[in-house]
Protein backbone atom coordinates (compact mmCIF):
# COMPACT_ATOMS: atom_id res chain seq x y z
CA UNK A 1 0.00 0.00 0.00
CA UNK A 2 1.32 3.45 -0.93
CA UNK A 3 2.35 5.53 2.07
CA UNK A 4 0.95 9.05 2.27
CA UNK A 5 3.36 11.66 3.57
CA UNK A 6 2.86 14.94 5.33
CA UNK A 7 3.24 17.89 2.97
CA UNK A 8 6.50 19.84 2.93
CA UNK A 9 7.52 23.21 1.54
CA UNK A 10 6.36 26.81 2.14
CA UNK A 11 2.92 27.36 3.62
CA UNK A 12 0.23 29.37 1.84
CA UNK A 13 -3.09 30.56 3.25
CA UNK A 14 -5.41 31.32 0.33
CA UNK A 15 -8.61 30.92 2.41
CA UNK A 16 -7.79 34.08 4.36
CA UNK A 17 -7.13 35.89 1.07
CA UNK A 18 -10.51 34.76 -0.33
CA UNK A 19 -12.30 36.18 2.72
CA UNK A 20 -10.06 39.27 2.78
CA UNK A 21 -9.05 38.95 6.45
CA UNK A 22 -5.85 38.57 8.44
CA UNK A 23 -4.80 35.34 10.13
CA UNK A 24 -5.36 36.81 13.61
CA UNK A 25 -8.92 38.02 12.90
CA UNK A 26 -11.69 37.24 15.37
CA UNK A 27 -14.69 34.98 14.71
CA UNK A 28 -17.00 37.99 14.39
CA UNK A 29 -14.66 39.65 11.89
CA UNK A 30 -14.60 36.42 9.90
CA UNK A 31 -18.41 36.28 9.78
CA UNK A 32 -18.66 39.97 8.86
CA UNK A 33 -16.17 39.49 6.01
CA UNK A 34 -18.11 36.47 4.69
CA UNK A 35 -21.40 38.39 4.64
CA UNK A 36 -19.80 41.37 2.93
CA UNK A 37 -18.14 39.23 0.27
CA UNK A 38 -21.40 37.35 -0.41
CA UNK A 39 -23.22 40.60 -1.19
CA UNK A 40 -20.82 42.22 -3.67
CA UNK A 41 -17.59 41.52 -5.41
CA UNK A 42 -16.10 38.54 -7.23
CA UNK A 43 -17.39 35.98 -4.71
CA UNK A 44 -20.93 37.33 -4.33
CA UNK A 45 -24.01 35.08 -4.04
CA UNK A 46 -25.58 33.78 -7.30
CA UNK A 47 -28.82 35.60 -6.34
CA UNK A 48 -26.76 38.80 -6.59
CA UNK A 49 -25.47 37.86 -10.03
CA UNK A 50 -22.35 36.06 -8.88
CA UNK A 51 -20.70 32.90 -10.19
CA UNK A 52 -21.89 29.81 -8.23
CA UNK A 53 -18.41 28.25 -8.35
CA UNK A 54 -16.80 31.40 -6.92
CA UNK A 55 -19.40 31.62 -4.16
CA UNK A 56 -18.77 27.94 -3.42
CA UNK A 57 -15.07 28.78 -2.85
CA UNK A 58 -16.05 31.57 -0.46
CA UNK A 59 -18.44 29.32 1.45
CA UNK A 60 -15.86 26.52 1.69
CA UNK A 61 -13.29 28.96 3.08
CA UNK A 62 -15.76 30.25 5.68
CA UNK A 63 -16.89 26.76 6.73
CA UNK A 64 -13.28 25.67 7.19
CA UNK A 65 -12.20 28.69 9.25
CA UNK A 66 -15.31 29.22 11.37
CA UNK A 67 -14.79 25.90 13.17
CA UNK A 68 -12.14 26.06 15.88
CA UNK A 69 -10.62 22.69 15.05
CA UNK A 70 -10.70 23.38 11.31
CA UNK A 71 -9.04 26.75 11.72
CA UNK A 72 -6.40 25.35 14.07
CA UNK A 73 -5.54 22.64 11.55
CA UNK A 74 -5.44 25.20 8.70
CA UNK A 75 -3.22 27.57 10.68
CA UNK A 76 -0.85 24.68 11.35
CA UNK A 77 -0.58 23.19 7.86
CA UNK A 78 -1.89 25.94 5.52
CA UNK A 79 -3.42 25.13 2.12
CA UNK A 80 -1.75 21.72 2.18
CA UNK A 81 -4.47 20.43 4.50
CA UNK A 82 -7.06 21.02 1.74
CA UNK A 83 -5.58 18.25 -0.41
CA UNK A 84 -7.46 14.95 -0.60
CA UNK A 85 -4.39 12.90 0.42
CA UNK A 86 -3.52 15.14 3.38
CA UNK A 87 -2.61 13.31 6.58
CA UNK A 88 -3.31 15.49 9.60
CA UNK A 89 -4.06 14.67 13.20
CA UNK A 90 -4.99 10.97 13.32
CA UNK A 91 -8.63 10.26 14.10
CA UNK A 92 -10.23 7.10 15.33
CA UNK A 93 -11.72 5.02 12.55
CA UNK A 94 -15.48 5.09 12.87
CA UNK A 95 -18.45 4.19 10.76
CA UNK A 96 -20.57 7.02 9.43
CA UNK A 97 -24.10 7.60 10.65
CA UNK A 98 -26.93 6.82 8.25
CA UNK A 99 -27.38 9.16 5.30
CA UNK A 100 -30.66 11.10 5.21
CA UNK A 101 -32.28 11.57 1.80
CA UNK A 102 -34.66 14.37 0.88
CA UNK A 103 -36.55 14.52 -2.45
CA UNK A 104 -36.80 18.01 -3.96
CA UNK A 105 -39.44 18.61 -6.69
CA UNK A 106 -38.10 20.91 -9.43
CA UNK A 107 -39.43 22.17 -12.75
CA UNK A 108 -37.81 21.84 -16.16
CA UNK A 109 -37.33 25.61 -16.11
CA UNK A 110 -35.23 25.37 -12.92
CA UNK A 111 -33.07 22.60 -14.38
CA UNK A 112 -32.67 24.56 -17.64
CA UNK A 113 -31.83 27.96 -16.16
CA UNK A 114 -30.32 26.93 -12.81
CA UNK A 115 -31.76 28.02 -9.47
CA UNK A 116 -31.16 28.28 -5.74
CA UNK A 117 -33.52 26.56 -3.30
CA UNK A 118 -33.60 26.30 0.47
CA UNK A 119 -34.84 23.42 2.59
CA UNK A 120 -35.18 23.18 6.36
CA UNK A 121 -33.82 20.04 8.02
CA UNK A 122 -33.84 18.84 11.61
CA UNK A 123 -30.65 17.13 12.81
CA UNK A 124 -29.75 15.21 15.94
CA UNK A 125 -26.54 16.82 17.14
CA UNK A 126 -24.35 17.33 20.19
CA UNK A 127 -25.42 20.56 21.88
CA UNK A 128 -23.81 22.65 24.57
CA UNK A 129 -26.01 22.23 27.64
CA UNK A 130 -25.77 25.94 28.53
CA UNK A 131 -25.67 27.81 25.22
CA UNK A 132 -27.48 25.34 22.97
CA UNK A 133 -24.79 25.71 20.29
CA UNK A 134 -23.82 22.79 18.08
CA UNK A 135 -20.43 21.29 18.86
CA UNK A 136 -17.56 22.22 16.51
CA UNK A 137 -16.28 19.59 14.12
CA UNK A 138 -17.59 16.03 14.21
CA UNK A 139 -17.77 15.77 18.02
CA UNK A 140 -15.45 12.77 18.29
CA UNK A 141 -13.68 14.26 21.31
CA UNK A 142 -16.95 14.67 23.24
CA UNK A 143 -17.81 11.04 23.83
CA UNK A 144 -16.12 7.92 25.15
CA UNK A 145 -16.94 4.23 25.30
CA UNK A 146 -18.75 3.24 28.46
CA UNK A 147 -16.32 1.42 30.75
CA UNK A 148 -19.09 -0.44 32.60
CA UNK A 149 -20.50 -2.31 29.61
CA UNK A 150 -17.59 -1.94 27.18
CA UNK A 151 -19.83 -0.27 24.60
CA UNK A 152 -22.43 -3.07 24.55
CA UNK A 153 -25.15 -1.09 26.28
CA UNK A 154 -26.11 -4.13 28.39
CA UNK A 155 -24.58 -5.95 31.33
CA UNK A 156 -24.94 -9.47 32.73
CA UNK A 157 -26.67 -9.98 36.04
CA UNK A 158 -26.77 -13.12 38.11
CA UNK A 159 -29.70 -13.87 40.35
CA UNK A 160 -29.99 -16.67 42.90
CA UNK A 161 -33.68 -17.16 43.59
CA UNK A 162 -32.88 -20.19 45.75
CA UNK A 163 -29.77 -22.04 47.00
CA UNK A 164 -28.02 -23.97 44.24
CA UNK A 165 -30.03 -22.28 41.48
CA UNK A 166 -28.45 -19.32 39.56
CA UNK A 167 -30.17 -17.36 36.82
CA UNK A 168 -28.10 -15.18 34.45
CA UNK A 169 -29.90 -12.35 32.62
CA UNK A 170 -29.03 -9.30 30.54
CA UNK A 171 -30.03 -5.85 31.72
CA UNK A 172 -29.58 -2.28 30.52
CA UNK A 173 -26.30 -0.73 31.57
CA UNK A 174 -26.99 1.57 34.54
CA UNK A 175 -24.11 3.90 33.63
CA UNK A 176 -24.82 4.72 29.97
CA UNK A 177 -28.53 3.68 30.04
CA UNK A 178 -28.08 1.37 27.05
CA UNK A 179 -26.25 3.86 24.79
CA UNK A 180 -22.88 2.11 24.98
CA UNK A 181 -21.12 5.45 25.28
CA UNK A 182 -20.90 8.43 27.57
CA UNK A 183 -21.09 12.09 26.52
CA UNK A 184 -18.69 14.60 28.03
CA UNK A 185 -19.95 16.79 30.83
CA UNK A 186 -21.62 19.97 29.61
CA UNK A 187 -22.88 18.38 26.37
CA UNK A 188 -26.06 16.55 25.41
CA UNK A 189 -27.82 15.07 22.40
CA UNK A 190 -30.57 17.25 20.98
CA UNK A 191 -32.30 18.44 17.81
CA UNK A 192 -31.35 21.49 15.80
CA UNK A 193 -33.13 23.02 12.83
CA UNK A 194 -30.94 24.21 9.99
CA UNK A 195 -31.55 25.66 6.53
CA UNK A 196 -29.55 24.19 3.66
CA UNK A 197 -29.00 26.22 0.50
CA UNK A 198 -29.16 24.12 -2.65
CA UNK A 199 -27.54 25.27 -5.89
CA UNK A 200 -29.25 23.68 -8.90
CA UNK A 201 -26.79 23.75 -11.77
CA UNK A 202 -27.91 24.30 -15.35
CA UNK A 203 -28.34 20.94 -17.06
CA UNK A 204 -28.91 18.81 -13.95
CA UNK A 205 -31.19 15.82 -14.50
CA UNK A 206 -34.04 14.07 -12.79
CA UNK A 207 -32.47 11.98 -10.02
CA UNK A 208 -29.35 14.17 -9.71
CA UNK A 209 -28.00 14.09 -6.15
CA UNK A 210 -26.59 17.00 -4.18
CA UNK A 211 -24.63 15.79 -1.14
CA UNK A 212 -23.96 17.78 2.03
CA UNK A 213 -21.15 15.92 3.75
CA UNK A 214 -21.36 15.48 7.53
CA UNK A 215 -24.48 17.65 7.69
CA UNK A 216 -26.69 14.78 8.84
CA UNK A 217 -27.33 13.30 12.27
CA UNK A 218 -24.62 12.94 14.89
CA UNK A 219 -24.36 9.95 17.19
CA UNK A 220 -21.75 8.85 19.74
CA UNK A 221 -19.54 6.22 18.13
CA UNK A 222 -20.28 7.41 14.58
CA UNK A 223 -19.05 10.10 12.25
CA UNK A 224 -21.79 12.60 11.32
CA UNK A 225 -23.96 11.33 8.48
CA UNK A 226 -24.51 13.01 5.12
CA UNK A 227 -27.61 14.68 3.75
CA UNK A 228 -28.47 13.92 0.13
CA UNK A 229 -31.00 15.98 -1.83
CA UNK A 230 -32.46 14.13 -4.84
CA UNK A 231 -33.97 16.24 -7.62
CA UNK A 232 -37.37 15.07 -8.87
CA UNK A 233 -38.57 16.64 -12.13
CA UNK A 234 -42.22 17.69 -12.32
CA UNK A 235 -44.12 16.86 -15.55
CA UNK A 236 -44.15 19.76 -18.03
CA UNK A 237 -47.17 20.81 -20.07
CA UNK A 238 -45.18 21.26 -23.31
CA UNK A 239 -41.80 19.54 -23.22
CA UNK A 240 -40.42 16.09 -22.50
CA UNK A 241 -36.71 15.63 -21.82
CA UNK A 242 -34.32 12.82 -22.67
CA UNK A 243 -30.66 13.49 -21.88
CA UNK A 244 -29.91 16.87 -23.51
CA UNK A 245 -32.78 16.72 -26.04
CA UNK A 246 -36.30 18.09 -25.73
CA UNK A 247 -39.45 16.80 -27.42
CA UNK A 248 -42.77 18.56 -28.00
CA UNK A 249 -45.89 17.72 -30.02
CA UNK A 250 -47.62 20.06 -32.44
CA UNK A 251 -50.96 19.41 -34.14
CA UNK A 252 -51.42 20.82 -37.66
CA UNK A 253 -54.56 21.10 -39.72
CA UNK A 254 -54.57 19.49 -43.16
CA UNK A 255 -54.19 22.80 -44.95
CA UNK A 256 -51.22 23.74 -42.70
CA UNK A 257 -49.55 20.39 -43.43
CA UNK A 258 -50.01 20.87 -47.17
CA UNK A 259 -49.75 24.63 -47.63
CA UNK A 260 -47.37 25.71 -44.87
CA UNK A 261 -47.49 26.61 -41.18
CA UNK A 262 -46.21 29.16 -38.70
CA UNK A 263 -46.36 29.02 -34.89
CA UNK A 264 -44.46 30.25 -31.80
CA UNK A 265 -42.81 28.24 -29.03
CA UNK A 266 -42.27 29.69 -25.57
CA UNK A 267 -38.96 28.17 -24.49
CA UNK A 268 -37.91 27.27 -20.95
CA UNK A 269 -35.83 30.44 -20.60
CA UNK A 270 -38.78 32.67 -21.59
CA UNK A 271 -37.74 33.26 -25.21
CA UNK A 272 -40.37 33.06 -27.95
CA UNK A 273 -39.19 31.17 -31.02
CA UNK A 274 -41.08 31.61 -34.30
CA UNK A 275 -41.13 28.36 -36.27
CA UNK A 276 -42.24 28.34 -39.91
CA UNK A 277 -42.17 25.81 -42.71
CA UNK A 278 -39.91 26.00 -45.74
CA UNK A 279 -41.52 27.04 -49.05
CA UNK A 280 -43.25 24.05 -50.61
CA UNK A 281 -42.62 21.83 -47.57
CA UNK A 282 -45.28 19.18 -46.88
CA UNK A 283 -45.49 17.68 -43.39
CA UNK A 284 -46.50 14.04 -43.01
CA UNK A 285 -48.52 12.82 -40.05
CA UNK A 286 -46.37 11.66 -37.10
CA UNK A 287 -43.22 13.08 -38.68
CA UNK A 288 -40.32 14.48 -36.65
CA UNK A 289 -38.47 17.75 -37.26
CA UNK A 290 -35.53 19.18 -35.29
CA UNK A 291 -34.14 22.52 -34.15
CA UNK A 292 -30.43 22.17 -33.37
CA UNK A 293 -29.06 23.99 -30.33
CA UNK A 294 -32.47 24.52 -28.73
CA UNK A 295 -32.36 21.54 -26.40
CA UNK A 296 -31.09 21.26 -22.81
CA UNK A 297 -27.71 22.69 -21.75
CA UNK A 298 -24.98 20.25 -20.76
CA UNK A 299 -24.07 20.35 -17.09
CA UNK A 300 -20.83 22.23 -16.69
CA UNK A 301 -21.06 23.91 -20.12
CA UNK A 302 -24.30 25.82 -20.58
CA UNK A 303 -23.30 26.91 -24.11
CA UNK A 304 -23.37 23.32 -25.38
CA UNK A 305 -27.01 22.32 -25.91
CA UNK A 306 -28.94 19.41 -27.36
CA UNK A 307 -31.74 19.67 -29.92
CA UNK A 308 -35.46 20.39 -29.78
CA UNK A 309 -37.56 17.78 -31.61
CA UNK A 310 -41.08 18.57 -32.81
CA UNK A 311 -43.45 15.65 -33.43
CA UNK A 312 -46.11 16.77 -35.92
CA UNK A 313 -49.60 15.29 -35.85
CA UNK A 314 -51.83 16.11 -38.84
CA UNK A 315 -55.52 16.49 -38.07
CA UNK A 316 -57.69 15.26 -40.96
CA UNK A 317 -61.29 16.43 -41.53
CA UNK A 318 -63.95 14.28 -39.90
CA UNK A 319 -66.62 12.26 -41.68
CA UNK A 320 -69.11 14.53 -43.45
CA UNK A 321 -67.09 17.71 -42.96
CA UNK A 322 -66.27 18.01 -46.69
CA UNK A 323 -69.09 18.50 -49.19
CA UNK A 324 -69.09 16.75 -52.56
CA UNK A 325 -68.10 20.01 -54.26
CA UNK A 326 -65.18 20.50 -51.91
CA UNK A 327 -64.04 16.92 -52.49
CA UNK A 328 -64.15 17.48 -56.28
CA UNK A 329 -62.10 20.68 -55.90
CA UNK A 330 -59.44 18.98 -53.75
CA UNK A 331 -59.34 16.00 -56.08
CA UNK A 332 -58.83 18.25 -59.07
CA UNK A 333 -55.97 20.13 -57.34
CA UNK A 334 -54.18 16.96 -56.32
CA UNK A 335 -54.82 14.73 -59.36
CA UNK A 336 -55.96 17.09 -62.12
CA UNK A 337 -59.24 15.14 -62.43
CA UNK A 338 -62.55 16.24 -60.89
CA UNK A 339 -63.94 12.70 -60.59
CA UNK A 340 -62.72 9.65 -58.71
CA UNK A 341 -60.84 6.93 -60.60
CA UNK A 342 -62.88 3.74 -60.21
CA UNK A 343 -61.58 0.18 -60.21
CA UNK A 344 -62.72 -2.25 -62.89
CA UNK A 345 -65.90 -4.13 -61.90
CA UNK A 346 -67.40 -7.45 -62.98
CA UNK A 347 -70.62 -9.25 -62.06
CA UNK A 348 -68.64 -11.22 -59.46
CA UNK A 349 -67.18 -8.12 -57.75
CA UNK A 350 -68.29 -7.74 -54.13
CA UNK A 351 -68.49 -4.14 -52.98
CA UNK A 352 -67.97 -3.47 -49.25
CA UNK A 353 -67.40 -0.42 -47.09
CA UNK A 354 -65.11 -0.22 -44.05
CA UNK A 355 -66.22 0.27 -40.45
CA UNK A 356 -64.21 1.93 -37.72
CA UNK A 357 -61.61 -0.28 -36.03
CA UNK A 358 -59.27 0.32 -33.12
CA UNK A 359 -55.66 -0.79 -32.77
CA UNK A 360 -56.33 -2.66 -29.52
CA UNK A 361 -58.96 -4.83 -31.31
CA UNK A 362 -56.37 -6.40 -33.60
CA UNK A 363 -55.94 -10.09 -32.78
CA UNK A 364 -58.89 -10.10 -30.38
CA UNK A 365 -61.95 -10.30 -32.63
CA UNK A 366 -64.40 -13.22 -32.45
CA UNK A 367 -62.60 -15.69 -34.74
CA UNK A 368 -59.07 -14.34 -34.38
CA UNK A 369 -57.92 -17.44 -32.45
CA UNK A 370 -59.30 -20.06 -34.96
CA UNK A 371 -56.19 -20.90 -36.90
CA UNK A 372 -57.70 -23.70 -39.00
CA UNK A 373 -60.79 -21.73 -40.02
CA UNK A 374 -63.19 -24.56 -38.96
CA UNK A 375 -66.33 -23.34 -37.21
CA UNK A 376 -66.87 -24.97 -33.83
CA UNK A 377 -70.22 -25.42 -32.06
CA UNK A 378 -68.80 -23.67 -28.99
CA UNK A 379 -68.68 -20.46 -31.07
CA UNK A 380 -72.45 -20.25 -31.16
CA UNK A 381 -73.96 -16.99 -29.95
CA UNK A 382 -76.71 -18.94 -28.22
CA UNK A 383 -75.95 -19.41 -24.53
CA UNK A 384 -77.39 -22.97 -24.36
CA UNK A 385 -75.92 -24.06 -27.67
CA UNK A 386 -79.32 -25.29 -28.92
CA UNK A 387 -80.48 -22.27 -30.90
CA UNK A 388 -80.69 -22.07 -34.70
CA UNK A 389 -80.99 -24.85 -37.30
CA UNK A 390 -79.50 -28.29 -36.60
CA UNK A 391 -76.12 -28.84 -38.26
CA UNK A 392 -74.83 -31.90 -40.10
CA UNK A 393 -71.42 -33.30 -39.34
CA UNK A 394 -69.30 -34.46 -42.28
CA UNK A 395 -68.05 -38.01 -41.83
Amino acid sequence: MMQRRRPTGPKTFKLYDILGVEKDCTASQLTKAFRKKSIKGEYRHPDKGGDPSKFSELKTAYEKLRRKDGRAEYDKYGDACLAEDFVGTPKRKLRQAKTKTFPLPVTLEQLYNGDTRKIAVTRRVLLNSKTGEVCPGDGQDLWSTCETCGGQGRVLRRLQPQPGYIVQTQAQCPTCEGAGSEIAEGWKMGEKKEVLEIFIEEGMRNGSKIRFREKGNMAPGFLPGDIVVVLKTKPHSTFQRKNADLLMRKTLSLHEALCGFEFTIKHLDGREILVKSKPGQIVANNSLKMLEGEGFPHRGDKFEKGSLFVNFLVELPGNGELTAAQQRSIRKILTGRPTQTLCARTDDSEIRTLSLGRKEQFGKTKYAFKDDGVYDESDSDDEDGRGGQPRCRVQ
